[in-house]
């Protein structure tokens, strides 16, 4: 998995890629990008897990104004 490819696809993100960033995330919990990406891989797949995680990342990324255009972006690709 190469993060550059999932920042510039999103449309990539799979079960895989999932698995792969909860992964990165359990090695380094403070890695921002990661921790976004995982976010938005989550809202693809329409993960139950979303909310949850979510709040979590709320608290880990310091500029929660990126969080909120990235996830409008997503509903706006997706809707």
């Amino acid at each position: 998995m190469e993060l550059t490819s999932l920042i510039s696809q999103p449309e990539k993100m799979n079960k895989e890629t999932l698995y792969d960033l909860r992964g990165l995330l359990a090695l380094y919990p403070y890695y921002q990008t990661a921790r976004l990406l995982l976010l938005q891989n989550l809202y693809v797949l329409h993960d139950s897990s979303f909310d949850e995680e979510l709040r979590r990342a709320a608290i880990y990324v310091t500029d929660r104004k990126v969080i909120f255009r990235m996830i409008r972006s997503e509903e706006r690709r997706v809707g």
